[in-house]
Order: structure tokens, then C-alpha cells, then sequence
């Protein structure tokens, strides 16, 4: 494990977020890198790092494969999956076999955007493919290692910086999701009061289109903004902060 990595006390959860969790350090014990946290699981702890509460609970965790470095990632962690107990939760309508599950722990097993055709082909231990994630390549690129806590147990957890968190939640709006996509709002909206000047330094042009759009999402929906103290301020610091 990295003993300088910042250390993150997971609060008391949930059954489901909390065996959900167990299952990530499980899977972090047998696979500790190639891959890294994304979604509600990921905004949680920058959110818990920088002495705040999410105000979007979830239960499951998001996990992006790095098939860039390592083709057979995917291979390699759902059957890490399976040797701790874990078991694909079906397939869908378009061949993919994204979700695993072990009792009430959800794990969501994606790769990334932009690899290719033939990257994107790549199958898991159970002979299918995934999902692809958009906005989780360059999160990948941005991936830290910290030390997560969770009740007397202690496990290493890659997850993206400030920066690629938020450009991973601005390019989440890219999935059409109806309804349900507004939790990313929710989500970039918690992360926004959080952000430093320092966190905001080399965005790509596509991440700066990214955002923006995000922005411009967010202020559709105002009664959001308003629901998490901060949200408003740190929107404007981002707006400020991508346009310099």
C-alpha cells in the first residue's frame, strides 16, 4: 500500500454502499492498480477528503479499467471479481456484462473512452464485453492513490484527481440518460463548492468544452444549485477559472 497516500474515513453507511465498499478493498487486494474509482463512490471521498457530505447517496461503486496499459484489464478484474465472490448480474440488450454483484454489493466494471474498435472489443472473465465510460480516459491519466478506511479495515483505492473527477462527471451528460442523468448534475454540483484555484490547472481544450457544457447544464437547474450550500460560488469560481 501507498503509506503517504492521503487517508479517507469512509463515514458509517449504508447495507448496500457498505458491502459495496467491501467488495472494492476485496477487489483492490487482489488488483491494487490498473484500474480506478469513478462515479458516486469517487465524488464521496473527495468530498469526505475536503470535510464535506455528498447529498446523493449511492450504493454502488464504478470501476474504469485501464486497457490502455494492460489489454487484458478487463480479463484480469472480473476474475478477480469472481474469485471474491462476486457474479455478473446478466447481460443487456447490446452484449455487455457491466455489473457485478455479491449480496447487496454493486460494482459497475467500465472502460474507457477513445481507445478503439479493437480495445473496446476486449471480453471479461464471463466472455462479454462492457461498457464505455466517456470523459474516463482522461480520468485515468489523472488517477491518485489513497488510503481508504472503512470500519477497522484499511485498502488502497485509485481515484482522479479534483480536476478529473469533474471532467468526468461534466462528460457524463454525454450518456442519454433521461432523468436519471441529472445525478450527475447533483453530483458536479457537490464537487463545485470543494474546488481550489490549484485544482483548475491544465485543462484540455476538451476538457474546458466539457465543462462548460456541464455549466450550462447546471444552470437549468437551479433548484439543484440551490440544494447543496456552496454550489452557486464554486460554479462561478469553475466558469471564472476555465475561461482565463
Amino acid at each position: 500500500m501507498t503509506d503517504h497516500a492521503p487517508l479517507v474515513i469512509l463515514p458509517p453507511l449504508g447495507e448496500g454502499a457498505g458491502e459495496s465498499w467491501s467488495g472494492l478493498l476485496d477487489l483492490s487486494d487482489a488488483v491494487p492498480e490498473g484500474w480506478c474509482l469513478i462515479g458516486g463512490f469517487m465524488v464521496l471521498l473527495h468530498c469526505i477528503e475536503r470535510g464535506a457530505a455528498p447529498t446523493r447517496p449511492t450504493d454502488d461503486g464504478d470501476a474504469v479499467v485501464d486497457l490502455r496499459a494492460r489489454p487484458t484489464m478487463l480479463r484480469e478484474l472480473t476474475a478477480a471479481l469472481v474469485s471474491v465472490g462476486f457474479a455478473a448480474d446478466g447481460i443487456t440488450a447490446d452484449g455487455h456484462q457491466h455489473r457485478w454483484m455479491r449480496g447487496r454489493a454493486k460494482i459497475d466494471v467500465l472502460i474507457p473512452d477513445g481507445i478503439g474498435e479493437r480495445a473496446a472489443s476486449a471480453t471479461g472473465i464471463g466472455g462479454a464485453t462492457t461498457l464505455q465510460a466517456p470523459g474516463t480516459t482522461q480520468a485515468l491519466g489523472r488517477a491518485q492513490p489513497v488510503r481508504v478506511q472503512h470500519g477497522s479495515r484499511v485498502g488502497r483505492i485509485d481515484r482522479p484527481t479534483m480536476l478529473g473527477a469533474l471532467v468526468a462527471k461534466a462528460a457524463a451528460l454525454e450518456i442519454a440518460d433521461g432523468v436519471r442523468g441529472q445525478r450527475h448534475i447533483i453530483d458536479f454540483c457537490n464537487l463545485a463548492p470543494l474546488v481550489a484555484r490549484a485544482d483548475l490547472i491544465g485543462p484540455t481544450p476538451k476538457d474546458r468544452q466539457r465543462l462548460r457544457r456541464m455549466l450550462a447544464k447546471a444552470e437549468q437547474h437551479p433548484g439543484i444549485i440551490a440544494s447543496v450550500d456552496g454550489a452557486a460560488d464554486g460554479l462561478r469560481r469553475i466558469a471564472m477559472a476555465i475561461d482565463a
